[in-house]
């Protein structure tokens, strides 16, 4: 269904940078943009690129006037051209959630806040077509995790869900009085997850569950909203806590507020907790000494992993609502406003910074977490949607730079 559809620049409304001047030379300018792929359809990609071998998998935003709908989008990681577009048949809902191949199978969930009954999609990598869907009563704006032959994600007030890889049967549900929308991770024989806050559902924590059957293992709760998926690494689960919304600091009379979470794996006991100005919405990226998070108060962060002290914070120039990607002593930053940048792990010092708005002439919005891969020649690509606006339009653009 890639009819009309263009690879690079020339699709939908035209809010991507066309004529003016061009980029600074790599000489004077250590990154740049190597192609960007804008939908058909205006809109917004909110969801994060996963990226397979030559393949770029991500899913869009589709403004329909009165109405929003959902495609997902698999892309040639050399060019941005698209290989093949799903929806359903027109009735994919809008996502926040963002794929994830394994096994030879795409997974990625539909709906947001406001979506009520929802699908899991499981789809054939290579040429688009649905293998499987599994409805729920609450929307999935968690991204899907794999691990054996199993699923996992998070529904909204319909809890956590467990479903066989290959045919999309049941394995377990967890319910309770838990909004869950994080993205669940496994380690071993478990599986954590954490819980937000909704109008029906007000208790949040952090969980580890046995990936067998969902049982509960320990339960931890927080004194903010678990909406920061949950990492997992040797003895330590690091999850991002926060009040308000994914756009929007909590409004009197609450007060913004947000910290990183550390607790023991085994136990669920707290190691320590790191508090910060606003919420922390996004999974941290982990080294052997360090944890690094995004801030809604636009700042990065490095905290030592061993106590919870801060090593530096750097401001990167607005709210960060996604997760820094760390690659070869590098973090990459994307903050809501449209200054992605590359920091210095050791440091926070900002290497280079690529602004996405005056790039592209128009008011961006970027809610999309960077995919980052490594080049044979030491070089970078780094993979991260976006929502260009102006006041006529909007556009789902993918953009795939190079440093």
């Amino acid at each position: 269904m890639i009819a009309g559809v263009s690879g690079i620049i020339l699709a939908g409304y035209g809010l991507i940078r066309r004529g003016g001047a061009p980029p600074a030379p790599e000489s004077q300018n250590p990154v740049h943009v190597v192609w960007a792929f804008e939908a058909v359809e205006r809109g917004a990609i909110v969801s994060s690129p996963y990226v397979a071998q030559d393949r770029v998998y991500v899913g869009a935003i589709q403004d329909q006037g009165l109405a929003s709908t959902g495609a997902v989008y698999c892309l040639d990681r050399a060019t941005g051209k698209a290989i093949w577009e799903f929806d359903n048949d027109g009735t994919m809902q809008h996502m926040y959630s963002s794929p994830c191949v394994a096994e030879g199978r795409l997974y990625i969930g539909e709906g947001m806040h406001a979506n009520q009954v929802c699908n899991l999609y499981c789809l054939d990598p290579g040429t688009g077509k649905k293998l499987w869907n599994f409805e729920t009563a609450g929307h999935i704006e968690s991204s899907p995790c794999v691990v054996e032959n199993k699923v996992l994600f998070g529904s909204g007030d319909d809890g956590l869900y467990c479903l066989e890889t290959k045919t999309g049967a049941l394995l377990w549900h967890f319910a309770g009085p838990f909004h869950m929308d994080s993205n669940p991770a496994s380690a071993g024989a478990y599986v954590f997850a954490g819980s937000g806050v909704s109008r029906k559902h007000t208790s949040s924590a952090i969980f580890c569950l046995d990936l067998r059957d969902g049982a509960v293992v320990w339960r931890c709760p927080t004194d903010l909203p678990a909406w920061g998926s949950p990492v997992v690494e040797g003895n330590q689960v690091l999850c991002g806590l926060g009040n308000g919304r994914l756009m929007q600091s909590a409004r009197p009379p609450d007060k913004p507020a947000g910290a990183l979470f550390c607790l023991d794996r085994q136990t669920g006991e707290p190691q320590w907790h790191y508090d910060v100005a606003d919420g922390v919405l996004a999974k941290p990226a982990l080294d052997a000494e360090r944890a690094y998070f995004g801030c809604r108060d636009g700042y990065c962060y490095a905290i030592d992993r061993k106590n919870g002290r801060l090593c530096w914070k750097a401001n990167v120039g607005g709210a960060v609502v996604t997760s820094p990607c760390l690659c070869d002593g590098y973090l990459y930053v994307v903050p809501s406003a449209g200054r992605v940048c590359r920091l210095d792990a050791a440091t926070g010092d900002v290497n280079w910074s690529f602004d996405v708005g005056e790039y592209s002439q128009t008011k961006p919005r970027l809610v999309s977490s960077p995919t980052v891969i490594r080049e044979a020649d030491g070089h970078h690509l780094i993979f991260f949607g976006a929502e260009l606006r102006n006041p006529a339009a909007s556009a789902a653009v993918v953009y795939c730079l190079r440093d």
